[in-house]
Protein backbone atom coordinates (compact mmCIF):
# COMPACT_ATOMS: atom_id res chain seq x y z
CA UNK A 1 0.00 0.00 0.00
CA UNK A 2 2.70 2.46 0.55
CA UNK A 3 4.05 2.31 -2.86
CA UNK A 4 0.43 3.13 -4.11
CA UNK A 5 0.23 6.21 -1.90
CA UNK A 6 3.41 7.16 -2.67
CA UNK A 7 3.30 6.63 -6.64
CA UNK A 8 -0.49 5.02 -7.72
CA UNK A 9 -2.25 8.22 -6.19
CA UNK A 10 -1.91 10.28 -8.75
CA UNK A 11 -2.55 7.81 -11.36
CA UNK A 12 -5.89 7.22 -10.06
CA UNK A 13 -6.88 10.75 -9.75
CA UNK A 14 -6.00 11.20 -13.62
CA UNK A 15 -7.65 8.25 -14.45
CA UNK A 16 -10.80 8.70 -12.65
CA UNK A 17 -10.59 12.99 -13.89
CA UNK A 18 -10.51 11.30 -17.21
CA UNK A 19 -13.80 9.21 -16.98
CA UNK A 20 -15.61 12.10 -15.04
CA UNK A 21 -14.67 14.27 -18.28
CA UNK A 22 -16.14 11.46 -20.56
CA UNK A 23 -19.51 11.66 -19.15
CA UNK A 24 -22.36 14.16 -19.81
CA UNK A 25 -22.45 16.35 -17.37
CA UNK A 26 -26.46 15.21 -16.24
CA UNK A 27 -25.25 11.54 -15.46
CA UNK A 28 -25.93 10.71 -12.08
CA UNK A 29 -22.37 8.09 -13.09
CA UNK A 30 -20.41 11.39 -13.57
CA UNK A 31 -21.81 12.27 -9.82
CA UNK A 32 -20.47 9.04 -8.41
CA UNK A 33 -17.13 9.12 -10.55
CA UNK A 34 -16.53 12.73 -9.30
CA UNK A 35 -17.42 11.52 -5.09
CA UNK A 36 -15.23 8.66 -5.62
CA UNK A 37 -12.33 11.37 -7.38
CA UNK A 38 -12.58 13.30 -4.12
CA UNK A 39 -12.64 10.51 -1.61
CA UNK A 40 -9.21 9.23 -3.05
CA UNK A 41 -8.13 12.80 -3.14
CA UNK A 42 -8.88 13.00 0.70
CA UNK A 43 -7.58 9.58 1.28
CA UNK A 44 -4.43 11.16 -0.24
CA UNK A 45 -4.27 14.71 1.75
CA UNK A 46 -4.75 12.70 4.50
CA UNK A 47 -1.66 10.47 3.81
CA UNK A 48 0.57 13.08 2.80
CA UNK A 49 -0.46 15.04 5.96
CA UNK A 50 -0.14 12.29 8.57
CA UNK A 51 1.76 10.07 6.47
CA UNK A 52 -0.37 7.76 7.42
CA UNK A 53 -0.93 4.75 5.10
CA UNK A 54 -4.54 4.33 4.06
CA UNK A 55 -6.08 0.82 5.02
CA UNK A 56 -6.88 -1.83 2.22
CA UNK A 57 -9.99 -2.56 3.18
CA UNK A 58 -10.91 1.35 3.61
CA UNK A 59 -9.29 2.11 -0.18
CA UNK A 60 -11.65 -0.49 -1.55
CA UNK A 61 -14.58 0.39 0.21
CA UNK A 62 -14.01 4.25 -0.41
CA UNK A 63 -13.30 3.40 -4.44
CA UNK A 64 -13.39 -0.09 -5.42
CA UNK A 65 -16.34 -0.85 -4.59
CA UNK A 66 -18.29 2.47 -5.15
CA UNK A 67 -16.56 2.01 -8.90
CA UNK A 68 -18.17 -1.22 -9.65
CA UNK A 69 -21.28 0.05 -9.08
CA UNK A 70 -20.56 3.36 -11.25
CA UNK A 71 -19.85 0.76 -14.08
CA UNK A 72 -23.34 -0.99 -13.44
CA UNK A 73 -24.77 2.11 -13.73
CA UNK A 74 -23.74 3.46 -16.67
CA UNK A 75 -23.97 -0.04 -17.93
CA UNK A 76 -27.59 0.92 -17.35
CA UNK A 77 -27.40 4.09 -18.71
CA UNK A 78 -26.10 3.18 -21.94
CA UNK A 79 -28.88 0.37 -22.39
CA UNK A 80 -31.40 2.78 -21.64
CA UNK A 81 -30.32 5.20 -24.24
CA UNK A 82 -30.01 2.38 -26.91
CA UNK A 83 -33.52 1.13 -25.80
CA UNK A 84 -34.71 4.60 -26.38
CA UNK A 85 -32.96 4.86 -29.88
CA UNK A 86 -33.87 1.74 -31.33
CA UNK A 87 -34.51 1.39 -34.82
CA UNK A 88 -38.18 -0.03 -35.22
CA UNK A 89 -39.01 -1.13 -39.05
CA UNK A 90 -42.49 0.10 -38.99
CA UNK A 91 -45.18 -0.81 -41.67
CA UNK A 92 -46.06 2.61 -43.83
CA UNK A 93 -49.36 1.30 -45.61
CA UNK A 94 -49.59 0.67 -49.09
CA UNK A 95 -46.80 0.01 -52.18
CA UNK A 96 -47.44 3.56 -54.09
CA UNK A 97 -48.76 2.61 -57.42
CA UNK A 98 -45.71 3.56 -59.74
CA UNK A 99 -43.85 1.33 -57.48
CA UNK A 100 -46.27 -2.30 -56.88
CA UNK A 101 -44.86 -3.75 -60.18
CA UNK A 102 -41.00 -3.24 -59.64
CA UNK A 103 -41.65 -4.36 -55.91
CA UNK A 104 -43.57 -7.61 -57.01
CA UNK A 105 -40.59 -8.61 -59.61
CA UNK A 106 -38.29 -8.17 -56.92
CA UNK A 107 -39.74 -10.75 -54.46
CA UNK A 108 -40.56 -12.70 -57.48
CA UNK A 109 -36.68 -12.74 -58.52
CA UNK A 110 -36.20 -13.36 -54.70
CA UNK A 111 -37.86 -16.71 -53.89
CA UNK A 112 -36.46 -17.92 -57.51
CA UNK A 113 -33.26 -17.05 -56.04
CA UNK A 114 -33.61 -18.78 -52.95
CA UNK A 115 -35.38 -21.99 -55.37
CA UNK A 116 -32.28 -22.16 -57.21
CA UNK A 117 -29.75 -21.96 -53.93
CA UNK A 118 -31.89 -24.63 -52.00
CA UNK A 119 -31.30 -26.80 -54.94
Amino acid sequence: MEDFAQQQYRTWLEELRNAEALLPGDSPTRERVRRIRESVESMRRDWRNRARLPEFEMFLEVTARPLIDATAQLQREIQKELDENEFVLVDGGDIPERYKGRVAQYFKDLSEAETKDAR
